[in-house]
Parts: structure tokens; sequence; C-alpha cells
């Protein structure tokens, strides 16, 4: 029996037409820019200020500051890249699932029927004989998954990759 070899998802979504690399946003870190612009500003509007106002400032500030420091090194060492789904106009976030042996016809049946309802429904494990790896959408409209079989430490692809779509 020849072995088909399957490329990972990690690798092969980025190839697919309608996904393409997309920065994930911070959006915490960014209001915490604001609140140190909003700091220095009335630092600058109130040029005489009691000690109350001074510490409040000054925190804000130092608010601001780890905000940009936040956001300067999840761009520049962080995870900041997701798929972007373009028909959806959607970033999918990568998931894992664990199954046992004990699971695997069930979870392969359910897999090539391409019904992620059911396949939540199998028994899931803490030993990862398998490994399901999707990546979808908040609202799960589309996903892209592909299961994953662990020997020793590795997981070695063993099905292709499939798109589901919600009806």
């Amino acid at each position: 029996m020849e072995k088909t070899e399957f490329k990972s998802i990690d690798k092969y979504i980025y190839e697919l037409p309608d996904i393409h690399k997309r920065l994930r946003p911070i959006y915490w870190a960014w209001g915490c820019v604001l609140c140190g612009m909003a700091g220095f500003l009335l630092n600058r509007m109130i040029p005489t200020h009691g000690q109350g106002l001074s510490a409040l400032i000054t925190a804000l500030v130092v608010v601001g500051i780890f905000g940009a420091g936040t956001i300067v090194a999840y761009y520049l060492i962080g995870d900041c890249k997701a798929p972007y789904y373009k028909p959806l106009h959607r970033l999918l976030t990568r998931e894992y699932f664990f199954y046992s042996r004990n699971e695997k016809s069930q979870l392969f049946e359910m897999f090539d029927k391409k019904d992620m309802a059911a396949i939540d429904k199998v028994k899931k494990s803490a030993s990862p004989d398998y490994t399901l790896v999707r990546y979808s959408d908040n609202d799960e409209k589309v996903c892209f998954a592909q299961i994953f079989e662990t020997l020793g430490n590795k997981d070695i692809p063993i099905t292709e990759i499939v798109k589901i779509e919600s009806k």
C-alpha cells in the first residue's frame, strides 16, 4: 500500500486562493495608547495642577507607554498574522481538538461527511493520538480542517484539508 503524503494545513492554508495573511488587531493596546495621549494632552493643557491630577496624568502616560511597547513587540516578534478569508471578510482562528484511537472510526466518518457539528460531539481526549486542526471564523460559517496523527513527538497530516461551510 502506497502511503500518501499530505501538506500541513498550517503551511498550505495561505496557498488557497481565498486566503490571505492579515494583521490581527490588538484593540486594547491601542486604547492604552489613547489613554496615554489623553494624559499627555492634559499635562500640556493644564500647566499648574495639584498632586492628585499630577498622579492621574502620570498614570495615564505610563499606561500609554505600556500600550505602545506592547504594540511594537506584538508586531515585531508576536503572533500578529492570521489567515483572512476574503469572501466573508473575516479572520480565521486556529483551534486544536484531541481524540483517542478509540474514536478514530467515528471521527473519520464525520470528517468525510464534512459535518463539523457531528465532529464537535465526538468524545475528545487528553491523549492526543489524533489531532483535528481547524481554522474557522468566530461564527463558524466557514472552516478549514485537517486531521493529524501523533507519532512520537511529531504530528503527521493523514487527511486532505477540507473546507466546510455552514448552510
